[in-house]
């Protein structure tokens, strides 16, 4: 018997998309002549299993379907008939499973990426010699999207011929068909595919973290899938499923039948709005009791709706009298709050505990978010009390406030303008000086904390301190006695008279009068401090006004009394410790005005006449003194003495000179000189 060779090839592309069976395609061949020469005819076929070009993935299933049909030799048709696998166990490493789809056909499952495994089939009720028709196609049945596309070759073995040429072809590749090459060969195999009549997505237009329902209806399909893009979402039988997109999305479905067909609808596009940025911007985790905290949430470019009490926000599309989809009322309790575009918000720390501020946010999308923050509240320690008259003057007006170890203590005028340098406490009072008229508060920081508390306000009024007075008087006065001590006050103001430049003790009985007549034992100085008549304020410094007592001098030489000849001159002399000035006075009791040194303890006269007296007035301050009178004699002149004597010698040796004084001068005597004027007295008392 000659053997008659046919080829039969089947190549399959799977790229799922559209509406097709999966992967089916079918190579129609017939018997060219010749008979088989075993009986039963067998055929066998490769199975292969690879990585696709292009990237394309393997499928790693498939079903393998055998039909003939046998031929008379008059050339009658007969019936179509499956064929009968003869090795169910195939070729390691796959497995061929018998299995039946509409009557016929097996499976085949590759276990590697790289697999090829060899089936034969019998063409049961045909006899060696037997001419016959034979068909065979291959489908990924059942449908397996995961595997996404994919290919496989068939190819007949041994070699047959195609249009008389016997051929063992490349891979080629073929798309899914929806109909048989020869609707007379391997009739009723391709199934019609499946009708998708409905694909929604709802919600199209979602926010962030919200879910869409996808739902599919189709016709004879038994399973779905949902493809957004990237990965295939197996629903199997179920009809819909929710997915939650994270950014704008376009979504495909995919339906498939028992025959293995398949449709797709889409893609369904679903936009998704990003949320608002509803975070707080650095929030502080604590704050002071009684302190304001500012928030902010996000960069402002939504609206916002806050509370510390916040329940829930729901959407009120009618707050502005139309769908609005921005228009939110938060519910705090049983209040609203309606969405404002400020992003700030202020609290006020309560006294102790924590405080949670929530704050929703809502952007030009109606998307909403949420977000809360904690703060902890830390104590403040109880508010110092401040003091002080509420009428001062400038020079000693001050508040005070006892001072906590740990905390500084800040005064403030009018609750802002700081007044000093910051104090620190340390269990003991602390005192404030102040210059102005103010409404004064303290301000106390914990140093560990820095928590601030503030004081009661004081109100005060600081009056301005009068001048000092002027025009001290300068008083003085010989031996302990009354001064008279004055000055000369500001207008409006009277003087206070102390016995010292600053404390001292006043010694005027406080009756404000600008002089006082003391007695004082000594020099003395008194010190005038003027007083506004109105506010009692004084002058910041005194005036010192002394009065003197001067000590009488004691004269121990009084003048004594003197001899002169007529126009001579007589020096006149005294003693007198102590004394600072002097005055001659003649007898008459006025200042000499002749001579010299009238003011002086030692006066020369002038030239005398007659016979006079003089006296000194010694003083020393205030206090004068009289000396006793000198009385001066003045003397007349005698006449020349007369008989001179003239006496010579030889050589030297001695000689006697002589004269005789006037006879009207008994008491007179001879004064020898070695000149007629002037000269040098060489003897004296001599007659």
């Amino acid at each position: 018997m000659k053997k008659h060779s046919l080829t039969a090839l089947l190549l399959i592309l799977f790229w799922g998309f559209g509406s097709f069976c999966y992967a089916q395609s079918v190579v129609r061949i017939t018997q060219l002549g010749a008979d088989y020469a075993a009986a039963p005819p067998t055929v066998s076929f490769r199975v292969y299993w690879d990585s696709a070009p292009d990237n394309i993935p393997h499928l790693d299933s498939v079903w393998l379907f055998v039909d003939y049909q046998p031929i008379a030799a008059n050339g009658s048709l007969g019936a179509w008939t499956p064929a009968t696998l003869t090795n169910p166990a195939a070729t390691a490493p796959g497995t061929v499973i018998a299995g039946s789809l509409n009557g016929r056909g097996f499976y085949l499952r590759g276990a590697t990426p790289t697999f090829s495994s060899t089936v034969t089939v019998a063409l049961d009720g045909l006899s060696a010699g037997d001419r016959f028709n034979w068909c065979a196609y291959a489908s990924d049945y059942p449908p397996n999207a995961t595997e996404g596309a994919g290919f496989y070759e068939l190819h007949g073995t041994p070699p047959f011929l195609i249009n008389g040429t016997v051929t063992e072809p490349t891979r080629q590749y073929a798309g899914c068909i929806t109909s048989l090459t020869d609707r007379t060969g391997c009739p009723g195999l391709v199934p019609a595919s499946p009708a998708i009549s409905s694909f929604i997505a709802s919600p199209d237009t979602i926010c962030v973290g919200e879910s869409v329902t996808l739902e599919a209806t189709a016709t004879g399909a038994i399973n779905y899938s949902f493809n957004g893009g990237q990965t295939w979402i197996p629903a199997t039988a179920s009809t819909t499923t929710i997915v939650f997109p994270t950014h704008d999305t376009a979504y495909t479905v995919h339906v498939a039948n028992a025959a293995g067909c398949s449709a797709t609808a889409g893609p369904l596009p679903v936009t998704v709005y990003p949320l608002p940025i509803a975070t707080f911007n650095n929030p502080p985790t604590t704050a002071c009791a009684g302190s304001t905290v500012n928030l902010t949430v996000g960069d402002g470019s939504g609206s916002y709706c806050f509370s510390q009490h916040c329940s829930a926000c729901v959407h009120n599309p009618y707050a502005s009298g139309n769908d609005d989809p921005t228009e939110y009322d938060c519910l705090f309790g049983s209040a609203t709050c309606t969405f404002e575009v400020s992003n700030s918000y202020a609290v006020t720390m309560p006294d102790s505990g924590n405080i949670t501020v929530c704050v929703r946010v809502v952007n030009e999308h109606g998307c909403l978010d949420s977000a809360c923050v904690t703060i902890a509240v830390t104590p403040v320690p109880a508010a110092p009390v401040l003091s002080g008259d509420a009428t001062q003057c400038a020079s000693s007006a001050a508040l005070s406030c006892f001072g906590e170890t740990g905390y500084t203590y800040q005064l403030q005028n009018d609750l802002t303008q700081a007044v000093g340098v910051p104090l620190s406490g340390a269990g003991a009072p602390l005192n404030f000086p102040i210059t102005a008229s103010g409404a004064y508060t303290v301000v106390a920081t914990d140093a560990t904390t820095s928590c601030v508390v503030r004081s009661n306000t004081q109100a005060v009024t600081v009056n301005d301190l009068p001048a000092t007075p002027t025009d001290a008087s300068s008083n003085t006065r010989c031996e302990a006695g009354t001064v008279t001590f004055s000055a000369t006050a500001p207008a409006d103001c009277t003087i206070d008279w102390y016995d010292a430049s600053t404390g001292g003790n006043i010694v005027t009985d406080g009756d404000g009068v600008n002089s006082f007549s003391p007695t004082i034992n000594a020099s003395t100085t008194y010190y005038a401090q003027a007083r506004d008549n109105a506010t009692g304020c004084v002058s910041d410094t005194r005036l010192p006004v002394t009065g003197t007592v001067d000590t009488k001098p004691v004269i121990t030489n009084q003048p004594a009394n003197a001899d002169v000849c007529v126009g001579g001159t007589v020096t006149l002399s005294v003693v007198a410790p102590g004394a600072t000035a002097y005055q001659w006075k003649d007898i008459d009791g006025n200042d000499v005005t002749t001579g010299s040194g009238g003011t002086t303890a030692n006066y020369t006269t002038g030239a005398l006449t007659a016979n006079t007296a003089f006296w000194v007035e010694v003083s020393s301050g205030a206090c004068t003194v009289k000396s006793d009178e000198a009385v001066v004699t003045v003397n007349l002149t005698p006449a020349a003495p007369t008989d001179a004597s003239a006496n010579t010698r030889c050589g030297a040796g001695t000689v006697a000179f002589s004269a005789t004084p006037p006879a009207d001068c008994a008491g007179c005597t001879i004064d020898w000189y070695t000149d007629d004027t002037g000269g040098t007295t060489v003897t004296g008392g001599y007659r």
